[in-house]
């Protein structure tokens, strides 16, 4: 079961980008996290989407 978003424990974000660079091409998108000795790292991508116009 999922937690409330006000009880995690680190920030929530939302992130966009303009593709029109790309436009007419096949594009892939890749999420990446990357952690240390020090501290993990985990994140959880919802509600992603890519739109035109």
């Amino acid at each position: 079961m999922s937690r409330p978003a006000e009880s995690c424990p680190v920030a929530l974000s939302h992130e966009s980008l303009s593709l029109s660079a790309y436009a007419g091409t096949t594009v892939s998108l890749k999420f990446t996290g990357v952690e240390d000795s020090w501290l993990q790292t985990s994140f959880v991508i919802d509600d992603t989407a890519v739109t035109t116009g």
